[in-house]
């Protein structure tokens, strides 16, 4: 019992070693303190509910939009680039990149801005959260770094989930393996019909840009099937 004790006390977020508890999920990732690791996530994938207020729902006024929906329905696109700051933030630069046209509205575009999303380093699974399911990952606690593993099986009105409804096919290109992360459950979950991943498509950690992006023009036209419109995720890695 004694014995029971003290590994309790050592191993409480609050003991000798609660600095430990204190590291980085991507260092968590990255190390090889299995065993640690396992100790430290297991405290930290407590789903904290956010508060909710009485009646807020109710007291959203939603205006009709107006707009009639179209007799053809276009295919939605999404492409999650990892690791790509726009300069155009940056009033100093005034080199050509910082005039690309990745980071201007496009003559097709209907409205244009920046998405609000989560963009921590070595976090894009969390961004992939927010695109999908409108919600910051830092409203349910430290459990939300673990969004494909604790949150996304109790998602429900996911941006893929709607679009289903609407009668699209959702699919998604992944740039490594789909058992990354928990990546090919988490898009189930979060409402796609399939998820194509590197070991299918012949990508890896050092795959371009270009080579994505021809993977995933392969995938549209493969998932193109019965006139059903397509929503497709496209996250590259390099």
């Amino acid at each position: 019992m004694a014995c029971g004790l003290l590994f309790a006390w050592c191993d409480s977020v609050h003991g000798p070693f609660a600095a430990v508890f204190d590291k980085p999920l991507w260092n968590v990732l990255q190390d090889h303190s299995h065993l640690t690791n396992f100790l430290v996530s297991a405290a930290r994938s407590g789903i904290e509910l956010p508060a909710i207020t009485r009646g807020a729902a109710a007291s959203v006024v939603w205006p009709a939009s107006g707009e009639v929906e179209p007799a053809h329905k276009p295919d939605i696109v999404v492409v999650l680039e990892e690791s790509t700051f726009d300069p155009v933030r940056l009033a100093v630069c005034d080199i050509a990149p910082c005039r690309s046209d990745l980071f201007r509205p496009g003559a097709h575009d209907v409205a244009g801005g920046s998405l609000l999303v989560h963009t921590f380093g070595g976090g894009t699974f969390t961004s992939e959260f927010a695109v999908l399911t409108g919600l910051p990952h830092s409203l349910f606690g430290s459990a939300g770094m673990y969004a494909p593993y604790r949150l996304a099986p109790l998602m429900h009105e996911t941006l893929p989930q709607h679009l289903h409804a609407l009668g699209y096919r959702n699919a998604a290109v992944y740039p490594t393996e789909g058992g990354f992360l928990n990546a090919r459950n988490a898009y189930r979950h979060y409402g796609f019909d399939a998820l194509h991943d590197a070991a299918e498509l012949g990508l890896g950690w050092q795959s371009s840009d270009a080579e994505v992006f021809a993977a995933a023009r392969q995938v549209m036209e493969a998932e193109r099937v019965g006139g059903q419109p397509l929503f497709l995720m496209v996250l590259t890695i390099y």
